[in-house]
């Protein structure tokens, strides 16, 4: 609008009162200083179009200084806040300066005696839900004029509009920051470095949302390794919240059981998980249940447990998969699944691998149609014979598939006799 260093300071009105409030409030929209953004430049474009005017503004009024998040008319982003229109605005709802020339507040300014020659100014305030005038909504002219009613009402609208994005550019702000701190939280969850002695081991998470809904855990209690991989029904923050919640009552069960030993099988602690988590999944909402398989390993001898994706088993004898399918039932559907869950049991021997996954795999677009179990076991097997590690299986298998392939979490544990 005019060259920032030739304004002299003056007695602009502050509202020293309630300045440092409204100030903290600004900066928590984190709006200065922010890219341009197609909404807003909307707005001031509609607003100059409404009110006939060649200048419309989103004017932001920091400590020292006006920002503009949009301007149509003008060139500058910022000028110095001294004894300019906005900052007499937010001193009250509006401000209409008919003719600048004409008011005593002005009329010796340099945005109205300068190059500039600004005569006519209108500023709806911008308001905060909790009542700070963060800046205007504001127009102005180089020639005297007045608004009609009509105008002045479709400017109030307009401003009314800016205080709305505003407020959903927060609100979407602080729930992505929510969802990165579940995200994080779930992450830090997760085994930082999974193993199992007499196995070599690997896993990998890709979420379809920032929070998956899928789940996984390799952890050793007393004698005995356990390695659990399950899938919460849809994905984003309440299903993360529901496998944070699995995870923690599978390690508190076992934990709590270890002095049982042998006698803490894949089935009573799936039973024991699912009576303790039933109430919170009923509270947080229907339709919240969880497929999932315990696995308990002891050498060569692994039990398990649970309902999910059958298991894979690259059998290095004879350079062949076997597929066993889980059974049981789902958490979270009935108060009571122990007469519904019955151990089963295989051996692996040296060489043999054992591959658990979640449906994001199987429903990965193939090119020709979802992948299915076939799909993944025939990938399974020829990265199985050659791969040196459980590692360089799973790093085989992401590399079949761009990230857009995947429309589910996707999640697997590779488990190889050593």
């Amino acid at each position: 609008m005019t060259d920032s260093k030739k304004i002299p300071p003056s007695n602009a009105p502050i509202a020293t009162t309630r300045e440092e409030a409204r100030l903290a409030a600004l900066h928590r929209y984190d709006i200065l200083d922010t890219p341009p953004e197609e909404d807003f430049d909307d707005l001031v474009r509609l607003a100059a179009q409404i009110c006939e005017v060649p200048i419309a503004l989103i004017s932001l009024v920091d400590r020292d200084r006006l920002w503009f998040k949009a301007r149509v008319g003008v060139d500058g982003t910022e000028m110095p806040r001294e004894n300019s229109f906005c900052a007499h605005a937010v001193a009250g709802e509006k401000l209409i300066v008919p003719d600048a020339r004409e008011d005593e507040r002005f009329c010796n300014h340099p945005v109205v005696t300068g190059p500039a020659q600004f005569r006519f100014y209108a500023g709806v305030c911008l308001v905060s839900p909790d009542g700070h005038k963060l800046g205007t909504l504001c127009i102005l002219d180089q020639k005297r004029r007045e608004l009609t009613p009509e105008q002045l009402e479709g400017l109030s609208a307009l401003a009314r509009q800016v205080m709305g994005q505003l407020e959903l550019r927060r609100t979407v702000a602080n729930l992505w920051g929510e969802m990165d701190l579940a995200r994080k939280i779930q992450t830090v969850l997760l085994p930082a470095a999974p193993a199992i002695a007499g196995y070599d081991l690997a896993a990998v998470m890709r979420p379809a949302a920032i929070v998956g809904g899928d789940y996984y855990d390799v952890f050793r209690v007393g004698d005995h390794d356990w390695a659990l991989i399950g899938d919460v029904s849809g994905h984003g923050v309440t299903s993360g919240l529901v496998m944070m919640m699995v995870q923690a009552a599978v390690r508190a069960t076992v934990q709590t059981l270890k002095g049982n030993g042998a006698n803490v099988s894949p089935s009573y602690v799936l039973s024991m998980v699912n009576a303790a988590i039933i109430n919170n999944l009923a509270m947080i909402g229907k339709h919240q249940y969880m497929t999932i398989t315990a696995l308990k390993l002891q050498g060569p001898r692994i039990a398990y447990a649970g309902l999910h994706q059958d298991i894979l088993i690259y059998r290095a004898a004879t350079q062949s998969v076997e597929r066993i399918e889980t059974q049981g039932v789902w958490l979270g559907l009935l108060d009571d699944i122990s007469g519904l869950l019955e151990d089963q049991s295989f051996e692996l021997a040296q060489g043999d691998t054992v591959l658990l996954y979640t449906d994001g795999f199987t429903e990965a677009d193939s090119g020709d149609g979802l992948l299915g179990t076939d799909g993944l076991a025939n990938i399974f097997l020829e990265l199985a014979k050659e791969a040196p590690n459980a590692k360089a299986i799973l790093d085989g298998l992401m590399k079949k598939f761009p990230a857009e392939a995947f429309h589910d979490d996707a999640t697997a544990i590779t488990l190889r006799r050593t």
